[in-house]
């Protein structure tokens, strides 16, 4: 078979490198598709380019070891692929070649929904900028893998909400109120899986049955394992709140940074007096850092901030407000459909 450069073929291998334990690519020609795909542990996946080519049969061999080609040929040339006995050999423009040994491979892959199961449609580029924000909020640990995921859940009036949190400190949540999903309906998709699935998407179809989450489109089907366990719910975060504030993002920005150069601690705190706002980090050695942030209709207030759960703000689409009560509770951070909530660090200055 020819194709247009060898990443054609290896392109759903990044999906596969983050599953574990995953080593056989296979690739076929029928009907005028070629078609690649891999059966892994945590996920499944293949994917279909129209071909001139004439029916060739399944050939397994090493994802790892063709990707490793891929990189050393040279980009948007014409690469031949053939079966030589035991082996795929790799023309590149009648110079240069390479040969894999084919592996052996019972498994029969099936990316298959099961009938009845629930599904909705959605653009890529949309979910790709929740994930943006909603991503720096998970758990990076392993005692409790559900916090590692998104999850999806069906709100009250049959919006789709995503919900991303570390179970500790900071909650966010995205609604899509143009998305149906039944109320009460769940899953989570592992963080960095669905990352990466959705690179290979334009508009992306879900379906999800048991504990499989199922992406596709007409040339792209992709299977991943969702998370078991415990989520935290929404229910109990809080909604009410007496003050708002409209904040300013590169002042947000500065002071995180600042925080990161000048304290160890790694404190923000967010201060109004006399009606001027301003973001404060006191250095230990250094001094005082103040970035100002406009003026603002409240009465004096401060709440101090880990630097690091700001992360989350700073990637928030639009303008940002915030909304508090006191400075010993939880803040929420809004921007058109995005809502962060913020713990107060415990280090209170």
């Amino acid at each position: 078979m020819i194709v247009k450069h060898l990443n054609v073929v290896t392109e759903i291998w990044t999906l596969a490198e983050i599953d574990t334990g995953t080593e056989v690519l296979t690739l076929s020609v029928r009907d005028g598709v070629i078609t690649t795909r891999y059966a892994g542990m945590f996920s499944d996946a293949e994917r279909h380019y129209p071909t001139k080519h004439a029916d060739v049969e399944e050939t397994a061999i090493s994802g790892a070891l063709l990707r490793r080609v891929a990189a050393i040929l040279p980009e948007e040339s014409d690469v031949v692929l053939a079966r030589s006995g035991t082996s795929l050999r790799i023309n590149c423009e009648g110079s240069q070649a390479a040969a894999l040994r084919m592996m052996h491979s019972e498994e029969k892959l099936t990316i298959r929904p099961a009938d009845g199961a629930d599904t909705f449609r959605m653009e890529a580029a949309k979910l790709e900028e929740a994930l943006t924000f909603l991503k720096e909020l998970v758990s990076g640990g392993i005692s409790n893998p559900v916090l590692t995921g998104i999850q999806f859940l069906g709100t009250a009036q049959g919006d789709l909400m995503l919900v991303g949190t570390d179970g500790q400190s900071q909650v966010g949540t995205v609604v899509f109120p143009e998305i149906n999903m039944a109320p009460g309906e769940a899953f989570v998709a592992k963080t960095a899986d669905l990352h990466e699935a959705l690179t290979y998407f334009k508009t992306v179809r879900f379906t999800w049955s048991g504990t499989n989450l199922y992406l596709s489109s007409k040339r792209v089907k992709i299977r991943l394992l969702t998370l078991s366990g415990k989520f935290p719910s929404v229910k109990t975060l809080q909604t009410k709140f007496k003050h708002r504030v409209r904040l300013k993002a590169p002042a947000i920005e500065t002071a995180v940074k600042a925080a990161s150069f000048i304290d160890s601690e790694h404190v923000v705190r967010y201060v109004v007096i006399n009606g001027e706002a301003a973001w404060h980090v006191r250095g230990q050695q250094i001094g005082e850092f103040v970035a100002r942030a406009g003026s603002v209709d409240v009465p004096n207030f401060h709440i101090d901030f880990d630097a690091e759960w700001l992360a989350a703000v700073l990637k928030l689409p639009g303008p940002v407000s915030m909304r508090y009560n006191r400075n010993h509770e939880p803040a929420l951070f809004t921007c058109k459909g995005y809502r962060c909530w913020v713990a107060p660090s415990v280090k209170i200055r």
